[in-house]
């Protein structure tokens, strides 16, 4: 019985790729992560719920919360030997691979970055919240700033 990773359990990947990314653009939806991890077969497969995984495997968001199928696969390689006990190292061929990905899209975040950010964000909305009306009351704002945050509250929730 082989220990590694095969041709088709690589086969077997794009295979349901293809189910998600029907166009062929390369790029999957954030929102649709949880999903295509379940219905991989194994070893490749990460069951729901599987939130917290995709989190701990920090896989690069791209601009329009979209996921690149090889930094997605390259996860899952590394965690797949991480769980057999022989973490791997990225190689030359995986960098450049990475390279032509960041060469033509934005990266913007990694799922961990980005919850980090949301909770900050909730953070700075309820300062804001919590002190407006102290700040008007002093008159330390102007109108404008005022008006801003207001917006901005508004926005935030």
């Amino acid at each position: 019985m082989q220990e590694g990773l095969t041709d088709d359990d690589y086969d077997m990947y794009y295979e349901i790729w293809q189910n998600f990314d029907p166009d062929g653009t390369q790029y999957i939806r954030y929102d649709q992560l949880s999903e295509f991890l379940d219905v991989l077969e194994p070893p490749l497969q990460i069951h729901k719920p599987n939130k917290y995984k995709i989190v701990s495997m920090d896989i690069p968001i791209c601009k329009g919360d979209l996921m690149f199928c090889v930094d997605i696969l390259d996860a899952l390689t590394k965690d797949f030997f991480a769980r057999k006990g022989n973490p791997i190292e990225e190689t030359g061929e995986l960098a450049e691979v990475k390279y032509r990905r960041q060469a033509h899209t934005l990266l913007l975040t990694t799922p961990l970055l980005f919850r980090h950010f949301i909770k900050l964000m909730a953070i700075i909305s309820r300062i804001i919240r919590n002190n407006l009306a102290c700040w008007v009351c002093f008159g330390s704002l102007s109108e404008e700033s005022e008006r801003r945050i207001n917006h901005y509250v508004i926005l935030t929730g």
